[in-house]
């Protein structure tokens, strides 16, 4: 099965959602930490928006391209440091 039909099959969405009932459940139960995690992803979310501006000064025949070995080089790390 490939993603188009995964996503149409709802697969994705009720993952999602299931997801999504754990990760309050834990900020529940654990709302200093919580608080912590939305603040880090604040910043986060900043550098993102910092670097996808610097992107975005790169000529548009090169965005996509460097786009997508930002989004690949974010990737690696990721899966780095957390893996």
């Amino acid at each position: 099965m490939d993603l188009e039909e995964t996503l149409r099959d709802g697969k994705t969405a009720k993952i999602v959602m299931s997801f999504q009932h754990e990760l309050k459940s834990i900020k529940d139960n654990q709302p200093e930490l919580a608080a912590k995690v939305d603040a880090f992803g604040q910043e986060v979310r900043e550098l993102m928006q910092r670097l996808r501006a610097s992107v975005d000064e790169f000529p548009e025949t090169e965005r996509e391209l460097v786009g997508i070995l930002v989004i690949n080089g974010i990737h690696t790390m990721v899966e780095e440091v957390f893996l």
